[in-house]
């Protein structure tokens, strides 16, 4: 993202943001202040894929320590979450240490260390 954009700021209420072509963001490698009041995250197939760690789980969300991730089998959730837990249904699995929450489309490949 460096260069392209200075911040993505969603509004009050529940925000999407989705990426369009293939992207990897990287919310490791960015501060935790450059995304913020993002509820889900549509990664819209295409080979997109999202990074992550706690850190970034506590700060995306205005209002709560969770994300929900969407997506298709073309896209990848790399995450580094010690501590949490999973559990899958209805379609989606959540990954939780009981303050944070991260919440994943079955569709999408998960590559989640707990």
């Amino acid at each position: 993202m460096s260069g392209l954009l200075d911040q993505i700021i969603g509004g009050s209420g529940e925000d999407t943001l989705r990426l369009d072509g293939t992207f990897n963001l990287d919310l490791t490698a960015i501060d935790d202040t450059r995304i913020r009041g993002i509820e889900i995250l549509d990664l819209n197939g295409g080979g997109n894929s999202l990074t992550l760690e706690v850190s970034d789980l506590q700060n995306i969300s205005d209002s709560e320590n969770s994300l929900t991730v969407l997506g298709t089998a073309e896209n990848a959730v790399n995450a580094n979450l010690p501590g949490f837990s999973s559990n899958s249904a209805d379609g989606f699995t959540t990954y939780t240490d009981g303050t944070s929450s991260l919440v994943v489309d079955d569709n999408v490949i998960q590559n989640v260390l707990t």
